[in-house]
C-alpha cells in the first residue's frame, strides 16, 4: 500500500516546517510572562505602598504613646504633690463629677470626691432633681464645717455633664464661696 505524497509531485512526502509554528508558541508565551511580571510588580508596588502606609501608622502611635506616658509621668507627679501634707492637710480638695446616663439623660448621678471622706452618690432624676441638689449642699456644708481648720477648693469637673447641672452646681458653689471665708 502506498502513500498519497501530500507535496507537490515535485518533492516527494516534503517535511513540514514547524519554527514559525513554534515562533508564534514562544511569542505568546512570553506575552504570559511579562503580563504576569507586569501584575506581580503592580501587587509588590501596593503592598510596599501600604506598607509605608503602616509604619507612618506606627511611628505617629508611638509619638502619641510617648506623649501620653510623659502626660501620665506628670500627672502621677501631681498626684504625689497633692498626697502630701499642703494638700491634704491644710488645703483640701472637693470634686464634684455629674454623669448622666448615655441612654438616658433623665438618669444622672453626683457623686463627691476628697481624698479623706467617701461620700455616698446622689441620683438625680427630674422628679428629685431639687431635693438632689439639696442633698449635695448639706454634704457640702458638712464637709465644710468639719474642715474649717483648712482651706477647703470646691471643683467641678465638666467631662459628661449636662449644662443645668452644671449650672445649678456652679450656682451652689458660688454660695459656698461667698458664705465660708475658707471655701474657694
Amino acid at each position: 500500500m502506498q502513500r498519497k505524497n501530500p507535496g507537490s509531485s515535485s518533492q516527494p512526502n516534503a517535511p513540514i516546517d514547524l519554527t514559525p509554528l513554534l515562533d508564534v508558541i514562544f511569542i505568546f508565551l512570553f506575552v504570559v510572562i511579562i503580563a504576569y511580571a507586569a501584575k506581580a510588580q503592580a501587587v509588590e508596588a501596593e503592598a510596599v505602598s501600604k506598607t509605608e502606609e503602616l509604619e507612618k501608622q506606627v511611628e505617629e502611635l508611638n509619638a502619641r504613646l510617648t506623649e501620653e506616658e510623659s502626660l501620665r509621668e506628670m500627672y502621677e507627679k501631681r498626684l504625689s504633690d497633692y498626697e502630701s501634707d499642703v494638700i491634704g492637710g491644710r488645703v483640701k480638695i472637693v470634686t464634684i463629677y455629674c454623669t448622666w446616663d448615655e441612654e438616658d439623660s433623665t438618669k444622672r448621678q453626683i457623686r463627691v470626691l476628697t481624698s479623706d471622706k467617701e461620700f455616698s452618690p446622689v441620683n438625680l432624676t427630674a422628679e428629685n432633681q431639687e431635693n438632689g441638689y439639696a442633698r449635695l449642699n448639706q454634704m457640702l456644708v458638712d464637709y465644710i464645717t468639719s474642715n474649717s481648720d483648712s482651706v477647703v477648693v470646691l471643683s467641678l469637673n465638666t467631662e459628661r455633664i449636662l449644662y443645668r447641672d452644671q449650672t445649678a452646681i456652679n450656682e451652689l458653689m458660688g454660695k459656698l464661696t461667698r458664705k465660708y471665708k475658707y471655701v474657694y
